[in-house]
């Protein structure tokens, strides 16, 4: 199958190759349909995959064909997912609902924001997850499409679950099954009850929580999905203690055909079952809690793997306090795996139980400092999520009251229309003429500032979690670890001062007659002790004769050189020089630094930024950079 794929690629790029002269675009539709079910049947094979859509997106782009370049966009994104490039699939989404706003492409906008909402919930970011869903749910209603609405009312209640905002979780599956009702083609009500009955377990609403995960069976179509929430009911439980009633529900279970064909949901039953039994009084149940143990590693569950250790560890915690102990220091190791703070707590807890009395002190500072860690990040992240709600509920106010008076005075401007066309026909049409050209060409002036700014954001707030929340979580790493004091002032510094160079980098540059003494300052404010800067000719520059778009270019373009010079190129002379001739302004860059990697050279977001900024005033730019041989920059822009 991979050959043939490559075949087909190798095939179909050769064919592309001899119809530049212009092919009609019925043939360009159908080649881009053929790259297109190319990747799809090349979906596990990575690389040639992303060759394929790739390859359809551009095809698409190039000749105007909107449908078609969304629809290879989305499915790009299906295919990063699929390969677990997360990160990668959010920024191609981004670009997608960018395009499909500017086009009031509503469907589109609906499907990416709920793709990106599951590449955020992957990533962890909850909250951007909630907004994306959220979004979508939004935009599915207003197509409206029933069923996939219901589907985002899903996904945000569950992520609303995770967030602990349970009662906001009722009232989104609450709303979406009111929203549901009567319609039979939706098939997710069962998971609906799901979250509703997860939000009342979460709260210690046991009766509610079984109510709901009831209903949730009586909608159920299949055997997986019924011992799923059966399962979950007998989780209810558990919690309680009700071990008679949970092996009641899971014994019948294992002998479902499906579930055994199941490997994941076949383990969990079995562990829950088996846990219940020896709790219950029967220690022969322990050999059925290790088989699923077994179950799971051969599967690579590490969730489950995790859930099996705590199981056998709290229920050998007394008849077998050293065995209990290897398992909770095998579940503490998953979880440090999965990087989860709750679960290295569950772990930490069962240790205080069962280690030696000379660890038990260490354990509990380290059980009460990540508590007080995780607490504290629960508390911003609850606030954090309360505000963007907040937020979000007096937009919606406002848009309603919007709404109104827009409504009112569309009623009111056609009551005078009505009463003046016999008499006003022509000053009425050429009025209206007018304002739709006005209108539209305000509504244009304002999109593409809006485009711009937010483009400026993504920018900025990537840079942000980049270089200064990663630092901000080791610090916090280092904190919990109790290191050096001096190291971990260091470390805030250097926080400090990369914050610092964001502010600089965004703030307003002032294009008037002080432009030259202020870029002066701020490229020597990059350089210490340790490097000196060397200016030419920057006071020759008839600076007044030279656009506000090209200053801003010259004086971004350069910031962001000096930046790449401070942060890796280790340079103790940076020359800079300017040079007008009578069409050009020319300005030269160098440093004896380390230089540029060849990869940051060719695909560095960084130099995208100085080529996009450079070519979008008519100039050019070219980089010349060796290791060890320093990096030189020549830039062209017309006068």
């Amino acid at each position: 199958m991979k050959h043939v794929v490559l075949f087909l690629f190798l095939f179909l790029s050769f064919s592309d190759s001899h119809c530049q002269k212009g092919p009609n675009k019925a043939v360009v539709i159908s080649e881009i349909q053929e790259y297109y079910k190319a990747a799809i049947k090349a979906k596990k094979d990575q690389k040639i995959s992303l060759q394929l859509i790739d390859k359809a997106a551009m095809l698409s782009k190039e000749n105007g064909i909107d449908s078609l370049y969304f629809k290879s966009l989305y499915y790009k994104s299906i295919l990063l997912r699929r390969h677990k490039l997360h990160q990668e699939s959010i920024l191609n989404l981004t670009l997608l609902i960018d395009l499909a706003s500017a086009k009031k492409d509503t469907l589109f906008l609906a499907k990416s924001r709920y793709r990106q909402a599951r590449d955020y919930l992957n990533i962890g970011n909850l909250i951007a997850s909630y907004k994306a869903a959220q979004a979508a749910l939004i935009f599915y209603k207003k197509i409206p499409d029933s069923i996939k609405a219901s589907k985002a009312a899903e996904r945000l209640s569950n992520i609303q679950n995770d967030l602990g905002d349970f009662i906001g979780a009722e009232k989104t599956a609450l709303t979406a099954i009111d929203y549901a009702e009567g319609n039979q083609n939706i098939s997710n009500r069962l998971w609906l009850y799901n979250a509703l009955g997860r939000a009342s377990k979460e709260q210690g609403q046991s009766k509610d929580a079984i109510k709901y995960y009831n209903r949730g069976i009586d909608e159920t179509l299949t055997s997986i999905e019924k011992a799923v929430l059966t399962s979950n009911i007998a989780v209810v439980h558990i919690t309680n203690e009700n071990w008679s009633k949970v092996i009641e529900l899971l014994s019948p279970l294992l002998n479902d055909p499906d579930v055994k064909n199941n490997a994941s949901t076949y383990a969990r039953i079995l562990s829950n079952l088996a846990y219940a039994d020896y709790k219950n009084g029967n220690q022969s149940a322990l050999s059925a809690i290790i088989d699923a143990m077994s179950i799971r590693k051969e599967n690579k569950d590490i969730l489950g793997i995790f859930s099996s250790y705590v199981q056998l560890a709290k229920v050998l915690v007394i008849d077998a306090p050293r065995e209990a102990s290897g398992y909770a220091n095998d579940a503490y190791k998953i979880a440090l795996r999965l990087r989860s703070p709750e679960a290295r707590l569950e772990a930490l807890d069962i240790l205080l139980k069962t280690e030696q009395p000379n660890k038990i002190k260490e354990i509990g500072l380290l059980y009460s400092s990540l508590s007080d860690s995780l607490q504290t990040a629960e508390r911003q992240a609850r606030t954090t999520f309360l505000k963007f709600q907040f937020e979000s509920d007096r937009l919606e106010q406002q848009n309603q009251v919007l709404t109104t008076e827009s409504l009112n005075k569309s009623l009111k401007f056609q009551k005078a229309r009505t009463t003046t066309i016999i008499s006003a026909t022509a000053i009425i049409i050429l009025s209206l003429l007018t304002g739709i050209w006005f209108i539209y060409r305000v509504q244009r002036l304002k999109k593409e500032k809006q485009q711009a700014h937010y483009k400026t954001e993504i920018a900025y707030s990537k840079k942000v979690h980049d270089e200064l929340a990663n630092d901000l979580f080791y610090i916090m790493q280092a904190i919990d670890s109790k290191e050096d004091k001096n190291d971990i002032l260091d470390r805030m510094d250097i926080v400090y001062h990369r914050s610092r160079d964001i502010s600089k980098a965004t703030s307003m540059v002032d294009t008037g007659s002080s432009y030259a003494k202020n870029l002066s300052f701020t490229l020597s404010s990059y350089c210490n002790g340790d490097t000196r800067l060397i200016l030419q000719g920057i006071g020759e520059v008839p600076w007044d004769d030279i656009s506000e778009v090209q200053k801003i270019a010259i004086y971004r373009v350069l910031q962001e050189l000096m930046t790449n010079m401070k942060k890796h190129s280790e340079a103790s002379h940076v020359v800079i020089s300017f040079k007008k001739t009578a069409k050009l302004l020319k300005i030269n860059y160098y440093d004896n630094g380390k230089g540029i990697d060849k990869k940051i050279l060719s695909s560095g977001s960084g130099i995208q930024n100085v080529e996009t900024r450079i070519f979008s005033c008519g100039g050019t730019v070219n980089f010349a950079s060796e290791t060890t041989k320093g990096t030189s920059v020549s830039i062209t822009l017309p006068r």
